[in-house]
């Protein structure tokens, strides 16, 4: 483990910020990395300052966000500071 905050502490656990281009989601706290899946999850706080800024609903359904093509196109990336290494989700497709 890179964090000693607990429970994080007993998995691979890191020290993270997120942001939202230049809007921050989440404040510097404690947070597990699982490789076992292929989504990201945040804290609902964070998940709905995310939602707020890129202007998502619910999809009921699946409990994801739905964002319509020009909402994609206009997506900031999004950001994962840990432990000082700043790693991007860049949401552009080239077509």
């Amino acid at each position: 483990p890179i964090t000693k905050t607990a429970p994080a502490s007993e998995y691979w656990g890191v020290d993270q910020t997120i942001w939202y281009g230049l809007t921050p989601l989440l404040k510097k706290t404690a947070g597990i990395v699982d490789t076992g899946t292929t989504l990201t999850m945040i804290s609902t706080d964070a998940f709905q300052k995310y939602q707020k800024a890129t202007g998502g609903v619910s999809d009921q359904s699946t409990g994801l966000l739905k964002i319509t093509p020009k909402q994609f196109y206009s997506l900031k990336s999004l950001f994962f500071h840990i432990n000082g290494v700043s790693i991007a989700r860049v949401w552009r497709l080239i077509i």
